[in-house]
């Protein structure tokens, strides 16, 4: 009997422990260390003095550098993923954050959407290309163009063609606004 209101007590005790603990992450997530007033208020400020929406992280900085690395088409996938979760996590931060203006809130909502779209473009194109034979393709959707990757070391008309058709029919995009690249 003694021992179960030992474990009890331990218990009760191990379960204020980690919300006191979570609370304080909490805390120090939204505040920050610095007397800066944390991430949420720094990203907020950053938004109210800026006229436009700025890209906040270029999807892909460097093409060069990650065509030097030996699987091209992985290494591109992973960079402009994880820039787009570093976007995505910054805008939901501004919309989350209850000191943002209603105007900055707007701009990150439409920004998240935006992303969400191109997010969608780029895999229905992916899906698209790779059920017409190109195996090894990679997408990038920005907000005027699109870029297309392809794994040949040369393309021909019928190619470009094909593919040029596929990527319009799978992203709403314009002809012109596409480009396409062999890669080997």
């Amino acid at each position: 009997m003694k021992t179960t209101i030992i474990l009890l007590r331990l218990r009760n005790l191990a379960i204020f422990a980690l919300v006191v603990l979570s609370v304080s992450f909490i805390y120090i997530g939204y505040t920050g260390f610095d007397e800066g007033g944390g991430l949420l208020k720094q990203a907020d400020n950053f938004l109210d003095e800026a006229e436009e929406l700025p890209e906040y992280l270029p999807i892909i900085a460097n093409v060069e550098e990650i065509e030097k690395s030996e699987n091209f088409f992985v290494n591109f996938r992973m960079k402009r993923d994880r820039a787009r979760a570093m976007q995505i996590e910054l805008m939901k931060d501004t919309v989350n954050n209850p000191n943002s203006s209603d105007e900055a809130i707007n701009r990150a909502q439409d920004k998240l959407f935006a992303i969400s779209e191109n997010i969608a473009a780029e895999a229905n194109a992916e899906i698209l290309l790779e059920a017409k034979g190109y195996d090894q393709s990679v997408v990038l959707a920005e907000d005027e163009n699109i870029s297309v990757f392809v794994k040949k070391e040369a393309l021909s008309q019928v190619d470009i063609t094909r593919i040029s058709d596929l990527v319009v029919r799978a992203t709403g995009y314009r002809l012109e606004q596409i480009v396409i690249t062999p890669k080997n």
